[in-house]
């Protein structure tokens, strides 16, 4: 399942605003929002929306806006993780290490993602021991 079918299967709304971030996730009286800087388009704006999806599907615990305490920034840094996490699992394939690409240029344009996600990806999956 992509991205786009997660958003259409859970009636999730897209919104661009003009905001002050690159976007977030709010869930009130069970309404699903994806709200998105207006700014942003292309890839950078697809992977936003695609951790946006990924706190939907995880769990978000919530913080106080702006709040710079050391619990908030521990409780961000957790949902931030756990997205990271189903996003690396679900839109990248685990054996990646198994096919054929020459740069992680060409593994970005196969699955639609940055290629800076690609070696966030290669880079957690080497440390966690999920490749070779």
């Amino acid at each position: 399942m992509n991205i786009q079918d997660i958003i259409d299967s859970n009636n999730i709304n897209i919104v661009h605003k003009n905001i002050l971030m690159n976007g977030y996730y709010m869930n009130i009286d069970n309404n699903p929002t994806i709200v998105v800087n207006k700014k942003l388009n292309g890839i950078k704006e697809e992977m936003v929306i695609a951790e946006e999806v990924a706190h939907y599907k995880v769990g978000v615990t919530p913080t106080l806006p702006f709040a710079d305490d050391y619990y908030t920034k521990l409780i961000r840094s957790k949902n931030e993780f756990k997205a990271f996490k189903w996003m690396q699992s679900n839109l990248i394939p685990l054996d990646i290490e198994n096919l054929k690409y020459d740069t992680i240029w060409d593994i970005a344009d196969k699955f639609d993602v940055s290629p800076e996600f690609v070696e966030k990806v290669l880079k957690y999956r080497k440390e966690n021991d999920k490749i070779i």
